[in-house]
């Protein structure tokens, strides 16, 4: 159980660094819209 939350975390913090990433580039407020 403690593997798999650690596993949807660092999942979720890759889904975050992408959209950090994407929102640099395309140089757009993504993340404050949330």
């Amino acid at each position: 159980m403690r593997r798999f939350c650690q596993k949807r975390f660092d999942s979720l913090s890759m889904d975050y660094v992408i959209v950090k990433i994407v929102s640099r580039i395309n140089n757009h407020p993504v993340i404050n819209s949330h």
